[in-house]
């Protein structure tokens, strides 16, 4: 591997923690920019798998071994702390999915639509072309949604609960 993407992973764990300590400094607007971290992960993860030389199936089976028994783990140890409660249909929805971390979600509906890109872009003569034209047709959309759907009255991009972050990603 690449020794700048390293470099990149640890910026961006750095920038999704302090995401996280909005409770911790005096003024909460500080704790911003884990959705950077998040985007840039992504963008990480899309270089890192590129090369694709496997069917879907064992592919995408081999990111869910590597994104869900931390999944698992992190919440089994959260069931047993009691911050979830064990025996309804949301706990079983947090080992399963869209699990209650909005990111891993995220990661795994963004996985098919990648394989699906890389897929035909390897298979088409002018990749160039066709990808200036998606990149274009997800710009076009993402316009539209922000103009017409997008709530821009208040901050709230850092928000996980905002019902637009799925998009967003």
């Amino acid at each position: 591997m690449f020794q700048f993407i390293v470099y990149l992973r640890a910026i961006c764990a750095m920038v999704i923690t302090n995401a996280h300590y909005e409770d911790i400094y005096p003024i909460p607007i500080i704790a911003n920019g884990g959705l950077l971290g998040d985007v840039l992960f992504f963008a990480i993860s899309g270089y890192c798998l590129y090369h694709i030389k496997t069917n879907f199936i064992r592919w995408y089976g081999k990111r869910i071994l590597r994104i869900y028994p931390a999944v698992w783990i992190i919440t089994a140890i959260y069931l047993l702390l009691g911050f979830y409660h064990a025996g309804s249909a949301v706990a079983l929805g947090r080992l399963i999915y869209p699990t209650y971390y909005h990111f891993v979600a995220s990661i795994m509906v963004l996985y098919i639509i990648y394989y699906v890109l890389i897929t035909i872009l390897k298979k088409t003569e002018n990749r160039a072309r066709l990808l200036k034209r998606y990149m274009l047709a997800v710009f076009v959309i993402y316009v539209v949604v922000y103009i017409f759907i997008y709530d821009r009255s208040h901050y709230h991009i850092d928000s996980v609960y905002e019902p637009m972050i799925r998009f967003l990603f």
